[in-house]
């Protein structure tokens, strides 16, 4: 293990902090939110909250959600975007596949930017 870097969920949601400013940061810990089937692995939100607080400055204050549903909560997201009256714009169309095969994920405001791993020739 000498040598090799990983980072867990503490390092991973401050690199995210770190991203935004300060007044920002402080809004994000308010609202961090743990789902998914590892969520519910024992004491994880205890040993975040722990994680947290010796990365983050002094005194800084977390609140952390816990899903009632963590394995189902996927499903119930897509089901609600599915539901919107719009949901269209979230799909890739036809066009945007063939130009950019399949890795593309739709590009939109709450999403992430795509960068293609192929390299440009």
């Amino acid at each position: 293990m000498i040598g090799m870097s990983e980072t867990g969920p503490a390092e991973l949601i401050n690199f995210v902090f770190n991203a935004f400013p300060l007044d920002k940061q402080q809004m994000l810990a308010d609202n961090i939110f743990i789902t998914g089937g590892c969520s519910q692995l024992p004491g994880l939100k205890n040993r975040l909250l722990k994680q947290l607080q010796e990365i983050r400055p002094s005194k800084s204050i977390f609140s952390i959600k816990e899903s009632q549903i963590p394995s189902l909560d996927g499903y119930f997201g897509a089901r609600d975007v599915v539901n919107l009256n719009d949901c269209t714009k979230y799909f890739v169309t036809k066009l945007e596949y063939d130009e950019n095969g399949s890795e593309y994920p739709k590009e939109y405001s709450l999403g992430n930017k795509y960068y293609s791993s192929e390299r440009k020739k």
